[in-house]
């Protein structure tokens, strides 16, 4: 062999037994490399994968802190031993860093840091406004629900409210307050008219509140002259919040009070009171027709004769009064023959007050009805007796009124005045007698629902009722009692057939 091509072989194998052997020692390297370096760097691949505990936790000022343990992520659960807080948390309302020690299972330990959110307890609520758990939690706690409705709440002040939060029931303290004033609407410009007193309502359209609001006005406006001006109405409702609203406002009107017609002085007898309103009228240029009313004076008694002063006033929207007087004469018992038939009547038109006066809600009455009230009224109220009284019509009802008896022309002028203020048109019937010395009787004719009626109230022993009866049923009677209903039948209406 050639001694040349030996020693390129030996070369050649040496070089193999270096790769070999360099091979060989690049493998034991990275073995090495992954003994000494390989769970460290898997530990620390594993830390950026693992979050140990929660970023926040949620409480209230009333509950106890979680243990360190319950802020532990579910994925670390099985990586730690223990956990500690290094430093006990403040118990602040607000949100705070809790650093917390965290021991492996691998012996090592980590600090990691978790938010603690304090929230308070003590809840405030706007009474009649809409509120939901979010609102006034927050909106961590959207999905917790009020074991009471807020709707229950309908007073001002502090109560207990409790809250399902998740699967507990926490107790809270529920401030239930009113911060807002009232709303309100005001007439502006109010109109007011000369000398008018000014109240709320003149300037006060409407108002919204939850709780009672009352109202006054700063300052009354001067209303004794045409002008321009601005008052201001106060609002104050039951929690004590106030609202200032400006009006503007204008007086115009007139000054002239109303005028007061009918007055005059009146008369009647002791223990017989009169209607002393009737016919008394107060017209106004700007209103119209306005009430009357009458101020007896303090010592005025219906049972003393004697002469009581009376003032009449009227008054107009703008303030303006009218003021008239007159007298009311008691007369004593020896002085009637000076009654007027217009003093009579004044009698009649108070007891048809509550003689013709229906109840509340019942239909008015017809004229029928009116007509035979009046009848029984006078003949059931009056005790027959014969007398000589040949007086005029009105002093007949009035001793009536006195004595509280009399004959046949005490009854017919009783009956008349009674028909006569309840509107009835109506005349007295005299009797034509068989003989000069035989006693007349009288009676009344009245007008019914367009036809006239005989009437006759005063009582017989045959105890009829002649109460609209027609020709034909007088004078057959007539003829049963004496001619009793004799008369001239020229001077009388006709009745119905």
């Amino acid at each position: 062999m050639d001694h040349s091509k030996k020693n390129a072989g030996s070369r050649l194998s040496s070089f193999a037994c270096f790769l070999g052997s360099l091979l060989v020692l690049c493998v034991l390297s990275v073995l090495i490399y992954i003994f000494l370096f390989g769970s460290e760097e898997q530990r620390a691949n594993a830390d950026i994968m693992t979050d140990y505990v929660v970023d926040q936790i949620d409480i209230f000022d009333t509950q106890d802190f979680p243990a360190p343990g319950a802020c532990l992520t579910e994925s670390a659960a099985g990586m730690v031993d223990t956990a500690q807080y290094l430093v006990f948390p403040k118990r602040n309302v607000g949100k705070q860093t809790v650093a917390i020690l965290v021991h492996l299972a691998d012996g090592t330990t980590r600090t990691e840091n978790v938010t603690l959110s304090i929230h308070k307890s003590a809840l405030t609520w706007e009474i009649g406004t809409a509120a939901t758990p979010e609102t006034l939690l927050g909106k961590e706690f959207a999905d917790a629900e009020f074991v009471q409705p807020l709707s229950g709440f309908t007073e001002l002040g502090t109560f207990e409210l409790d809250v399902k939060i998740g699967e507990k029931v926490l107790p809270f303290s529920l401030t239930v307050q009113d911060t807002t004033p009232p709303k309100v609407e005001v007439q502006s410009p109010a109109q007011f008219t000369l000398n008018q007193v000014v109240k709320v309502e003149d300037v006060l359209v409407s108002y919204e509140d939850i709780s009672k609001v009352e109202f006054h006005i700063a300052k009354m406006p001067d209303t004794h002259e045409n002008c321009t001006g601005t008052l201001q109405l106060v609002a104050v409702d039951a929690a004590g919040n106030s609202a200032t609203f400006d009006v503007d406002y204008e007086v115009n009107g007139d000054c002239t009070p109303p005028v007061i017609s009918g007055v005059k002085d009146m008369k009647t007898i002791r223990y017989v009171n009169i209607a002393t309103l009737h016919g008394i009228t107060a017209s106004d240029e700007t209103d119209g027709e306005v009430p009357v009313e009458i101020q007896l004076p303090s010592n005025f008694n219906i049972k003393t004769a004697g002469d009581y002063p009376v003032t009449y006033t009227a008054k107009d929207s703008a303030g303006n009064i009218a003021k008239a007087t007159a007298t009311i004469h008691i007369l004593k018992n020896d002085d009637i023959d000076s009654l007027t038939e217009e003093d009579v009547l004044r009698m009649g038109y108070y007891i048809n007050d509550t003689l013709l006066a229906v109840k509340e809600g019942e239909e008015p009455l017809t004229e029928k009805e009116k007509a035979r009230r009046i009848y029984f009224q006078v003949q059931n109220h009056i005790k027959f007796k014969d007398n000589t009284d040949d007086l005029p019509w009105h002093i007949n009802a009035a001793l009536v009124l006195q004595r509280g008896y009399g004959d046949c022309r005490n009854y017919c002028g009783y009956a008349k005045m009674l028909y006569t203020c309840a509107g009835f048109e109506n005349m007295v019937v005299e009797h034509i007698p068989a003989s000069p010395t035989a006693a007349k009787h009288f009676w009344n004719l009245v007008k019914i629902n367009g036809e006239w009626w005989h009437c006759d109230s005063t009582p017989r022993i045959k105890a009829q009722i002649f109460f609209m009866w027609t020709d034909a049923q007088m004078d057959a009677y007539s003829k049963t009692d004496g001619n009793c209903f004799e008369r001239d039948r020229s001077l009388y209406p006709k009745t119905p057939d």
